[in-house]
């Protein structure tokens, strides 16, 4: 049974926990670097080396980071105005997949280091980043989003 905040989405919005089936393994803790974009986010789980696309459209992919430090990028261009050419694995893979840069459109703001989790399930995965945002993102390829509202009642000290 998931935990934290994943634990409270499931047992909150059964129609998740239906979608999504059974957990298949435990949360997993791992930083990643996360860009917003024009029409969607794409945030890097850095353990394992996998970017994670989630677009405004409602549909999400993961993608390997195949990118390695000081490799060249193709040029794109200037970007508009108050946007910004993604960099890295994230750009690579956003120069490369020309249907993926089309539907996110320019990034909207510089790349972030923020902590991230993940659980698998037997028909999707769920993700949580220190933006406190859950994703629920389905095997179907549909993703949904819920505000995190778990707080730890741990007492500390």
């Amino acid at each position: 049974m998931p935990v934290r905040g994943f634990g409270l989405v499931y047992r909150t919005h059964p129609e998740v926990a239906a979608k999504l089936g059974c957990a298949s393994a435990s949360e997993v803790g791992a930083p990643a670097t996360s860009q917003r974009f024009e029409h969607g986010l794409m945030v890097r789980r850095d353990d394992v080396r996998q970017i994670f696309v989630i677009r405004d459209s409602g549909a999400w992919a993961v993608y390997p980071d195949t990118y390695e430090d000081g490799e060249p990028l193709a040029d794109v261009g200037t970007p508009p105005p108050g946007r910004l050419a993604p960099t890295d694995g994230l750009g690579k893979l956003w120069r490369q997949q020309t249907g993926l840069r089309q539907a996110l459109g320019w990034a909207t703001a510089a790349p972030r280091a923020v902590s991230g989790a993940y659980e698998q399930f037997a028909a999707g995965t769920m993700l949580w980043t220190s933006d406190r945002i859950i994703y629920a993102l389905y095997a179907d390829g549909t993703w949904q989003s819920f505000e995190d509202r778990f707080v730890d009642a741990t007492p500390t000290g």
